[in-house]
């Protein structure tokens, strides 16, 4: 008699070992015409390419809302929130690279590999028409009302460095209006390495060593920039490591997210107690006074901010629905990357009009700044997210299997 063919059982961290990892060869000995096996139910086609897709947690977007209000304030009143930005910035970082690896961990889960198609046909339409937007108009009014005072080469290089995602490499030229997007410089480039070195982990079961590698390196290279610029430690505030130890804590808290849930303490007043410490050690550092010139806020700083905002992260990831009273700052999360985006070339223009004297000019900025996010929201992100929704359903359609007839013929 034949015996049945064991099941794939699950083992430990790290994949093939962890609880659902398996390896390609794996599903395809037991999941045929590429249907994926998922706990309860046999999904294939349009399912499976949707079947574990992140959805909307409102208490992410609170997250998001409270790292956009910080920017915001930063922006606003630097001398009251000298600290402000950085933890905005920080905050964000962490938290997307939790929830980049989640996304990079649930493909490796399910089908044994990255998608890469999928994972950067999806951060293109999410990142770039809104960024295209932004610098389109940087352009327009740098052409007629040039209010910076601008060079036609510095207008040109702002745009490149917009574009590549360069913007936080040292000795090329910035728009005067886009010194923000270097934040998204450090991000693309993470996107662009750490789905690289995970696949590879996952590949020949090493993704310990993948996160370690991970780790050295960033931190190795933010050592290296500060001993390069020892003689103005303020100039690697927007270069590539300063803060990206921050993305790979993240991402790395995603890998151990299930030890981390064993080591924390368990839902209740414990877990309450530890994440309003960590607020109040967020909210702690937003009152600092500038602290770009000290290599502590990179070394610690960051660092810290990172974990306290992993605290939070575990703490409200399963917070699907909030009461009406968080509206605005979930609507702030929303807009968030709109709001980032516009939020400095607005405080740019509204200071050269107005002055820094005006009462007026730190409200006018955020209130701009909302209504542009809003508008971009509306008529730009928020038809794209549903196109490609679209695409992704007609993609499954055509990679789902053929029903089959009750009174099918076999052999």
């Amino acid at each position: 008699m034949k015996s049945e063919r064991s099941p794939v059982r699950s083992r430990p961290w790290p994949p093939p070992h962890a609880p659902g990892f398996r390896t390609r060869r794996a599903i395809r000995r037991s999941v045929p015409d590429h249907t994926v096996s998922h706990p309860g139910s046999a999904i294939g086609g349009a399912a499976a390419e949707g079947a574990y897709e992140l959805g909307r947690i409102q208490g992410l977007d609170l997250l998001r809302g409270l790292a956009i209000f910080l920017v915001l304030i930063r922006h606003s009143w630097p001398g009251t929130f000298g600290g402000a930005g950085i933890v905005g910035v920080v905050i964000f970082f962490a938290l997307s690279g939790y929830l980049i690896t989640g996304l990079l961990v649930k493909d490796l889960q399910h089908f044994g590999r990255v998608r890469w198609g999928r994972f950067y046909f999806h951060r293109a339409v999410r990142l770039l028409p809104a960024l295209y937007v932004l610098l389109a108009v940087y352009v327009l009014v740098n052409m007629t009302w040039n209010w910076l005072g601008e060079t036609t080469d510095q207008t040109v290089w702002g745009v490149i460095t917009g574009v590549t995602y360069t913007a936080n490499m040292p000795y090329l030229t910035k728009g005067a209006a886009l010194g923000h997007l270097w934040t998204l410089a450090t991000e693309e480039q993470f996107y662009l390495l750490w789905p690289l070195l995970l696949g590879l982990g996952f590949r020949y079961r090493k993704v310990r060593i993948a996160a370690v590698i991970a780790i050295v390196v960033v931190f190795a290279g933010l050592i290296w920039q500060l001993w390069w610029r020892s003689d103005n430690v303020a100039a690697i505030y927007t270069m590539p490591f300063s803060f990206s130890p921050a993305i790979v804590l993240g991402s790395v808290a995603r890998l151990g997210k299930a030890r981390l849930q064993r080591i924390l303490p368990p839902a209740g007043v414990a877990r309450a107690a530890l994440s309003t410490l960590a607020i109040g050690i967020l909210f702690a550092l937003c009152l600092l006074p500038e602290v770009k010139q000290y290599p502590v806020m990179y070394v610690l700083g960051g660092p810290l901010i990172a974990v306290c905002t992993i605290v939070l992260v575990l703490h409200v990831e399963h917070w699907r629905t909030l009461p009406r009273v968080f509206a605005p700052m979930l609507w702030l999360g929303t807009i968030s990357y709109a709001a980032y985006l516009w939020n400095y070339p607005i405080m740019r223009w509204v200071l050269h009009e107005y002055g820094p004297r005006h009462p007026w000019w730190p409200w006018l900025t955020i209130l701009y700044t909302l209504a542009a996010a809003t508008a971009s929201w509306f008529l730009i992100e928020k038809p794209l997210q549903r196109w490609r929704r679209r695409v992704d359903a007609r993609h499954a359609e055509r990679k789902a299997p053929a029903p089959v007839g009750r009174h099918a013929v076999a052999g």
